[in-house]
């Protein structure tokens, strides 16, 4: 069984000069405040400035994340829209051209037909010039280009109609088969 002490046993067992503090149920010592010449308490002096460099540092952390993350927000909705699968640019077959197409027919420049890389042959498909609005329908029967950021190859013929010579940016709309 422990024994317990009364206040006045506990003071007696306790020294209580300066620094020691007696509680009834045991002594424990407790250093007195140092203070600075300044008059500052000298543990305060000591942690505040370790506490303002660690509060600034979390600040300028999250400040800086913050940043970047608004930053690349704004990069990612100014950023230019990739065309989709059924737009891009349309080239022209070279006049020289002549010879046989993918599906085995002759390639002739006055007929509205294209080149596409995954289009079945004969499906026809509109092609509109997205900066004069002119469209034509054409028919796949030959594979191509394969230039990156090309869709489809088109007759000169067709060109014409569409209103361009060299490269232009098309949208293509699949009709179906013929």
């Amino acid at each position: 069984m422990r024994k317990t002490l009364s206040s006045s046993e506990s003071h007696s067992r306790c020294p209580t000069f300066e620094g020691w503090h007696a509680t009834s149920s045991s002594c424990r010592f407790r250093l007195p405040p140092a203070i600075d010449p300044d008059g500052r308490l000298a543990g305060l002096a000591r942690t505040r400035p370790q506490r303002a460099g660690i509060l600034m540092l979390k600040v300028i952390v999250s400040s800086v994340f913050v940043f970047f993350l608004v930053g690349a927000t704004a990069l990612a909705a100014n950023a230019p829209k990739k065309p989709a699968g059924n737009s891009g640019l349309a080239s022209v077959y070279s006049q020289s051209s002549h010879g046989r197409t993918a599906s085995g027919e002759q390639l002739v420049s006055t007929n509205l037909t294209g080149a596409h890389r995954t289009l079945p042959f004969g499906t026809n498909v509109q092609v509109t010039n997205r900066r004069n609005g002119h469209s034509v329908v054409v028919r796949i029967n030959d594979r191509g280009p394969f230039i990156r950021g090309r869709v489809i190859d088109v007759t000169p013929a067709a060109a014409r109609v569409l209103g361009f010579s060299g490269l232009a940016p098309v949208m293509l709309t699949v009709l179906g088969r013929s």
